[in-house]
């Protein structure tokens, strides 16, 4: 099952007309409410909407705590080392784990989860993994229940004039996490 959200026109025709639309001045978390309670297993969530509507707020503040309340393993995955840093700074901050205040961008680019639950990754780095052949991380997530959190997901378009990752990210991330329940996030046109 796909779901649609934005407020933007990139989608094709077909996939405007099924798209959930933000109002002027709405938030993500105002359109989606609780529905992400009714998400299941193998969902496809795609997110096109401007910068400033809620995408990574939401995630961290709404999705986080559903998710690992019940059991999932998270998975947060961007484009750049200086927006993972920034994700784990807020992820940390959201998720009280006060070992992370005052960390600078160089040290928190480092992380790779929190205490084996939430896990940040780029695309980059899972391409390389994935181009070995390899799991990504399997003794935490074969047979669990998993949320996967694709930031800046217009890197598949953008950087695949010059980088074989994201075809390697692209084939690995079906393989591995196609039962996963799987948010899609950019406010780029692709």
């Amino acid at each position: 099952r796909m779901i649609f959200l934005g407020d933007k026109s990139a989608f094709d025709e077909d996939l405007q007309q099924k798209m959930i639309k933000l109002e002027e001045g709405e938030y993500l978390s105002d359109r989606i409410g609780e529905s992400y309670i009714n998400w299941q297993h193998g969902d496809v969530i795609m997110m096109n909407v401007s910068c400033g509507k809620g995408k990574t707020t939401f995630c961290i503040k709404e999705l986080y705590h559903h998710y690992l309340k019940n059991d999932y393993r998270i998975i947060y995955l961007c484009n750049r080392l200086s927006l993972k840093a920034q994700i784990i700074k807020d992820s940390a901050n959201e998720l009280s784990m006060h070992e992370y205040e005052g960390l600078p961008p160089e040290v928190l680019c480092n992380v790779k989860d929190f205490e084996g639950r939430v896990f940040f990754e780029t695309y980059q780095g899972l391409g390389n993994i994935y181009k070995r052949n390899l799991k990504y991380r399997p003794e935490c997530f074969d047979g669990r229940k998993v949320l996967l959190i694709m930031d800046e997901v217009h890197y598949f378009t953008s950087d695949c004039m010059f980088s074989t990752s994201p075809e390697y990210v692209f084939n690995g991330i079906q393989k591995q996490f196609s039962d996963a329940i799987t948010v899609v996030m950019t406010a780029t046109d692709w």
